[in-house]
């Protein structure tokens, strides 16, 4: 009787210390349960939606319609994972989409927020470009968007609070995921006043600085700072109100867990140790939804309650994706919509216009610019522009919409200022300085090619093209004997006027190079920045691609001719360098 009660005592003690230890079991599962969460970005969409671009007219293998498959592939998994979807900036501008939306059709609900909500985003910051399209459109996006748009460093100037959102904290499969938006601030720099009026750009790392103690105050689980701004230099190079700011930004909040990068049309994967232990992973999706940025995160916390944060990133190759069909079906109504669009024809075009001329000799692509900007502001007597594509022939015959885009990549605007002659001389200096060398004979390389660029989107070149002015309204010699800064002499002015240095003359050129783009009119002319809005007589109403519109119906046919009058010398020595260099410029980007 005993023996049998003493068993049953027992067992009853065995079951209750298994009992106390599976709840002491569960309570460590609780605390160490790991969460994983896929994390997806897109960045520098420009409006490609779309896998086959208008423009381009192919498939690009790329756009938002392939990031949709993959994110769907995803979300339809067995396990179920969280999926996160983010957008750093810059998708409000860049194809015919973004402009019909934009500017032609304003009373329906924006395409793209209705795509973005449809996708299920989560949260996305501002690009410099997404503001270039003006107040009345991401103000309106900002509206119509089902998620945040985040800016922590956009202030609103009247009231001294953030313009957009700074900061999101959203749930996650239980955690909770904190994302800051920061944009880079030096777009006051190249964008007309009345884009951005009312705001102020303030440096991103110092405003990441003053969010830090609120955000952590929640307690996040994860940390993530999405910035419109490219990684940056890895060693490091921390300067004021500086554009490109992730792996500054890294070193100094080594909170973050994740920097998610765009605006430098770049692709990039990197992580920077904390002193601490651990790291920060950077990652950038390049451009045009050609790549996707996708870390797979899992959340836990160890046995002594310290959180745990294991981050595993790549970058997805969208090419390998078909597009989502669901998402063409749904949207096919937009997309047929925007194709009409840009199929309407414009005008005529005589003879074909090929960009790859621009760099050697005075060219029609370029000098159609030109003859538009001089006719914009008939008592103009320089225009000043640059080719801001680099690889493209536009074939005689009807001009549509969708040439225009091609023909005149960005929505600037044209201004005309007052500038010396000595200024106007200095700009032009440091514009071919950007992309020539001094030769000492024939043999030598004439172009600043940089090897370290093939393989890119862009030609190797040293300097951008969109940063190389030529100038109408002169005829100038470009000596390629001479050093840097000695390079031009200005012939005459007009009709054979002779140049004056000191003489005040009236200069046509874009929003962008007005408002101190490229640094040409400050490094170059040495204007102080301040100083450049008052050098300015008067700016169009509509941007550039507005007015082209206007001007091939006005000159329909239009048979492209030359303007410009500009030439390197010694004539022999160009000859001998002008065709050797270009083979070497264009070898990876056949015509297409």
């Amino acid at each position: 009787m005993w023996l049998r009660l003493d068993r049953l005592r027992m067992k009853r003690l065995v079951l209750l210390f298994f009992l106390l230890l599976s709840l002491g079991l569960v309570g460590c599962r609780e605390r160490s349960e790991v969460v994983t969460i896929d994390l997806f970005e897109t960045g520098d969409i420009h409006g490609s939606l779309f896998p086959e671009s208008i423009l381009e007219g192919a498939d690009t293998g790329g756009g938002v319609a392939r990031v949709a498959a993959v994110v769907r592939s995803y979300r339809e998994r067995p396990e179920a994972r969280p999926v996160l979807l983010l957008d750093a900036g810059d998708l409000l501008q860049g194809q015919p989409l973004t402009y019909y939306y934009n500017v032609v059709d304003t009373a329906s609900t924006h395409a793209v927020a209705e795509m973005y909500n449809y996708l299920g985003y989560d949260a996305m910051t501002v690009g410099n470009h997404d503001i270039e399209t003006g107040h009345s459109v991401y103000d309106r996006f900002v509206r119509e968007a089902k998620f945040p748009v985040l800016g922590a460093n956009v202030v609103d100037t009247a009231t001294g609070k953030p313009y957009f959102k700074p900061y999101v904290v959203v749930e996650k499969g239980g955690k909770k995921i904190a994302i800051l938006g920061l944009t880079m601030p030096t777009l006051t720099e190249n964008l007309p006043p009345h884009l951005w009026s009312g705001l102020e750009f303030r440096d991103q790392v110092e405003t990441a600085r003053a969010y830090l103690p609120e955000i952590l105050g929640q307690k996040p689980d994860l940390l993530i700072c999405l910035m419109h701004s490219g990684p940056g230099k890895k060693e490091g190079d921390p300067r004021p109100m500086a554009a490109n700011v992730g792996y500054d930004l890294a070193r100094a909040i080594p909170e973050a867990d994740i920097v998610l990068c765009a605006h430098d049309h770049r692709a990039a994967l990197d992580s920077i140790p904390r002193e601490a232990g651990g790291y920060t992973y950077i990652l950038d999706a390049g451009a045009d939804g050609r790549m996707l940025s996708h870390c797979e995160i899992s959340l836990g916390v160890s046995g002594s309650g310290k959180p745990v944060v294991r981050v595993t990133p790549e970058l997805i190759d969208l090419s390998a994706y078909e597009p989502d069909s669901d998402f063409m079906e749904h949207f096919a109504p937009v997309e047929q919509q925007v194709r009409d669009y840009a199929a309407q024809p414009v005008g005529r075009l005589t003879a074909p216009m090929d960009s790859r001329c621009v760099f050697f000799r005075p060219a029609p692509f370029t000098d159609l610019i030109h003859q538009l900007q001089l006719e914009l502001f008939p008592e103009a007597e320089v225009s000043l522009t640059a080719p801001l594509v680099e690889n493209l022939v536009i074939p005689a015959g009807p001009i549509r919409v969708a040439d225009l885009f091609n023909l005149y990549k960005y929505e600037n605007y044209a201004y005309l200022m007052r500038l010396r002659g000595s200024e106007l001389k200095a700009h032009l200096e440091e514009s071919y300085d950007r992309i020539i060398r001094t030769m000492t004979s024939p043999e030598d390389p004439l172009y600043r090619i940089d090897e370290s660029r093939r393989g890119g989107p862009y030609l190797p070149l040293e300097g951008p093209s969109f940063n190389f002015d030529t100038a109408a309204g002169i005829s100038y010699l470009v000596d390629v004997t001479r050093p840097s800064g000695d390079r031009i002499e200005i012939t005459g002015v007009g009709k054979g006027r002779p140049f004056d240095p000191e003489a005040e003359y009236l200069v046509v050129m874009s929003s962008y190079r007005a408002q101190g783009g490229g640094g040409l009119l400050t490094h170059g002319a040495g204007i102080p920045m301040g100083d450049l809005p008052g050098r300015v007589v008067r700016t169009t109403d509509h941007d550039l691609r507005y007015y082209l519109t206007d001007f091939f119906r006005r000159h329909d046919p239009y048979t492209p001719h030359i303007i410009s009058s500009w030439t390197y010398v010694p004539d022999a020595w160009a000859a001998v360098a002008i065709p050797r260099d270009s083979a070497s410029i264009f070898r990876d980007f056949p015509r297409p």
